[in-house]
């Protein structure tokens, strides 16, 4: 996604959100969360009123300061970097950010992260594990509002852009290690999955809210681990094969529930 269609996007603040003042300074606040606000940055969130795109933003504050030629560039990257830092905390802006960010953010060869404040399209349930319970997790949105911050949906595009599939994951206490929980749409292939794995390895994508461009651009590799709850073959037989990794005794009304291990490197 290229940086002027970003510079397209019309921020809005969500319910709640206000600028107070105080001895110390600018905040702005959510309920009991808060960021600081420098004086660039108050600028910029004093223009956010739903109805102007980043761009009309960067351009007033320009004709507000008489800036012209090439401050004008260096206005419009600072504007845009501030709105998405704000939005990556997940608590202060919405709108077609939610579209727009990940595409230009956390995209590369038709697979991009969404963020759990983010909104994922909804797509029909194809896989969902033992564990879950069908009548609250039926869209991907489920599980970023259930699991917040320790969920990782991921969208699969085709070759028109347009989203095919959408994987949950939700992470474990052990690093680079994830229970895969829901998938919705088209069931990914085995070469898919691999994708999925080299997207993950590559972008650190922190599923954390610091999350950089420069962060996203690391040529270092990790070993991540996929993991499933499974009572039979049956709820794993859409999957790719599977090992064996332990055995959680009378967890179920069915009995043992097993966990094992993707392998998506056959």
């Amino acid at each position: 996604m290229k940086k002027r269609e970003m510079l397209g996007a019309v921020p809005r603040m969500r319910y709640a959100v206000r600028v107070r003042h105080t001895q110390t300074g600018s905040v702005l606040t959510a309920n009991s969360y808060y960021i600081r606000l420098n004086e660039d940055a108050l600028a910029i969130v004093n223009l956010i009123d739903g109805g102007r795109c980043i761009k009309d933003i960067a351009n007033e504050i320009c004709a507000n300061k008489k800036l012209s030629g090439s401050d004008r560039s260096i206005v419009a990257d600072k504007v845009l970097n501030t709105i998405l830092k704000i939005w990556k905390t997940g608590l202060f802006l919405e709108g077609d950010l939610d579209d727009l960010a990940p595409r230009f953010l956390y995209q590369r060869n038709n697979i991009m992260y969404i963020p759990y404040y983010a909104k994922a399209a909804s797509l029909r349930c194809s896989y969902l594990s033992p564990i879950v319970d069908g009548s609250i997790v039926q869209t991907a949105n489920d599980i970023s509002d259930n699991f917040g911050s320790s969920s990782v949906v991921l969208e699969l595009q085709d070759n028109q852009q347009e989203c095919m599939t959408q994987i949950a994951f939700v992470r474990t206490i052990v690093e680079d290690a994830y229970f895969l929980y829901s998938i919705f749409g088209v069931i990914p292939n085995l070469q898919q999955w691999q994708g999925i794995r080299d997207y993950m390895s590559v972008f650190e994508l922190v599923f954390k809210s610091e999350t950089t461009q420069e962060d996203l651009k690391s040529d270092g590799m990790r070993d991540l681990n996929y993991l499933i709850y499974s009572v039979s073959e049956t709820d794993r037989c859409l999957l790719p094969p599977t090992l064996l990794k332990g055995v959680i005794p009378n967890e179920l009304m069915e009995g043992d529930m097993e966990i094992r291990e993707l392998q998506i490197d056959l």
